[in-house]
């Protein structure tokens, strides 16, 4: 497995242990259908929510080779690959 993406972000709120919960879950549920849409695979993800201000890192693991194989020649497949990661990352973001 490889990281194919890595979102971080942090908000300045204070959420309750049953709210992170939901919040890690949802995140999850989101970056499923993101991650299977842009990659072309089914990835393993995980989140991570922090305690205090609200910071969540979301890693996607999948195999490098499905993803740039893919696109075609080696070169398109890494560039289309960083651009798939940014564009998991601004969907995210616009959900979060």
């Amino acid at each position: 497995m490889t990281k194919l993406a890595e979102t971080y972000f942090r908000l300045g709120v204070r959420l309750e242990e049953s709210d992170r919960g939901e919040f890690q879950s949802f995140l999850n549920d989101r970056a499923r259908a993101y991650a299977g849409e842009l990659f072309g695979q089914h990835p393993e993800i995980v989140v991570y929510i922090a305690d205090g201000s609200l910071r969540s890192w979301i890693i996607i693991a999948g195999a490098m080779y499905v993803g740039i194989g893919q696109y075609g020649s080696f070169r398109s497949g890494v560039d289309y690959v960083v651009r798939d990661a940014r564009t998991f990352s601004e969907r995210v973001f616009e959900d979060v």
